[in-house]
């Protein structure tokens, strides 16, 4: 259910970012999530760089790939002259670190693609689908920014390559 519900909130977003009509009946975790899109949205009134960007390289460093990992990043926007990378979640909580290793190895990515505009910051734009009224309270956090962990991105690598040798 909970993949239903954010798979359906980021297709709601993207279709919004695309100037596209929303029609979202009968399913208030998908709208609520939607409204707290639009209520970030609207405080934060970001420049949309990219929406949905599959993001890989090809790049080898000694016969293996810098980046072994591939993905599709949510948003890229700018807000007060910086490159944000941004996740949409629509989870009840934020702090679960693999969400940086999975932006950390996104901007790696996106790094690698568009030498002349790297990511300055990223963050999690919390879609909250739980709220109780017509919109979040001011006190709900809505955007949390993460920090780069190049080390967790090494380190992931490190255990791939290892297992991945094991079973050439």
């Amino acid at each position: 259910e909970a993949l239903r519900v954010g798979s359906l909130v980021h297709d709601k977003c993207e279709e919004l970012l695309n100037g596209e009509k929303l029609t979202i009946e009968n399913d208030s975790e998908v709208q609520k999530g939607v409204i707290s899109f639009c209520q970030w949205f609207d405080e934060y009134k970001p420049k949309v760089i990219a929406v949905e960007e599959v993001l890989y390289s090809k790049t080898l460093k000694q016969g293996k790939l810098v980046c072994a990992f591939a993905g599709r990043c949510d948003l890229v926007v700018e807000m007060d002259g910086e490159t944000w990378m941004l996740d949409l979640k629509t989870s009840k909580s934020l702090e679960d670190y693999t969400y940086v290793i999975q932006l950390s190895m996104y901007k790696m990515l996106w790094d690698s693609l568009h030498p002349d505009n790297q990511i300055d910051r990223m963050a999690l734009v919390h879609c909250k689908k739980n709220f109780n009224g017509a919109k979040p309270t001011a006190r709900t956090k809505l955007f949390k920014e993460v920090k780069f962990d190049k080390v967790a991105v090494e380190s992931a690598l490190n255990l791939y390559y290892r297992y991945e040798e094991a079973f050439d």
